[in-house]
This record gives structure tokens, C-alpha cells and sequence, in this order.
């Protein structure tokens, strides 16, 4: 019986090695990607998918403030009526200088006239500014929670 003991137990620390080398070899090959997209495109992802934070509730009850979702790129003749997408902004420095801050604004697309889309958060009462085709940079495939 003593002996039965000791095998599973050295079954079970065999198991979690070969586990944790799995675990250690993918969480590789994401940083991989990571990086090579990051290097290529500025932009880096994971197999594709880029992550994004929501840092606002513009969009609850769909996705709430301080969720994950995941994104891919998109082409501005991809883009639909409904569909969740990012795009850029730029906003002035607090300062009040002339520097420009680039942030990513994670809305539905309400309306599209021609190249120019209307964004609107689920939980916002006005749509945004008028968003240029340029700006539009990935649709949201996966949201966390």
C-alpha cells in the first residue's frame, strides 16, 4: 500500500511538470506574437486579437467599466450599423498646450454617411464627435464578464 502511495504521488509531480512546461511554452508563444505583431505593426496582439481596457461605463450594461475586451482589425468597409468598434481621438493636453494625446474610444457605431461614422455609448445620451474612416481601427469580438 505504502509503495502504491509513493507512485501516485510521483505521477501526480511528473503531471504538474509537464503542465507547467505547457503553461510556460504558450504564455511564450503569446509573448512571441506580442512582440513580432508589435515590431510589424506598432500595434501589438496575441494571435490576431488585440486587448483593450474600458476604462468608463459609456457602454454598461454591454461592457462594463474596467472590462477586457478583445478585438481584431477592421476595415472601415467592414464596419456596420451596430457593431462595436474602435477608433482613435485625439484630446489637448490638460495643460492647455499645444500636444496632442492620442486615446482609443471603444463605441457602438450608430450611424455610417459615406466615410463618416456616428459612435454613441450604450449608456451615453448624445452620439460622439463625427468620426473620419481613418480612425476606425478594430470591432470588438469578445468581452470579458
Amino acid at each position: 500500500m505504502q509503495g502504491g502511495k509513493r507512485e501516485m504521488r510521483t505521477v501526480i509531480k511528473k503531471t504538474g511538470k509537464i503542465i507547467e512546461l505547457v503553461l510556460f511554452l504558450i504564455c511564450g508563444l503569446c509573448f512571441l506574437s506580442c512582440l513580432i505583431t508589435g515590431i510589424r505593426t506598432g500595434k501589438p496582439s496575441v494571435f490576431g486579437f488585440r486587448p483593450f481596457f474600458v476604462m468608463t461605463g459609456s457602454m454598461e450594461p454591454t461592457i462594463y467599466a474596467r472590462s477586457l475586451v478583445l478585438a481584431v482589425p477592421v476595415s472601415p468597409d467592414e464596419v456596420s450599423e451596430g457593431d462595436i468598434v474602435t477608433y482613435t481621438r485625439t484630446a489637448k493636453d490638460v495643460g492647455g498646450g499645444h500636444v496632442r494625446i492620442p486615446f482609443t474610444v471603444v463605441h457602438r457605431v450608430r450611424e455610417i454617411k459615406g466615410d463618416v461614422f456616428i459612435f454613441q455609448g450604450d449608456n451615453e445620451s448624445e452620439p460622439d464627435p463625427p468620426v473620419r474612416a481613418e480612425q476606425i481601427g478594430y470591432r470588438v469580438v469578445w468581452i470579458s464578464g
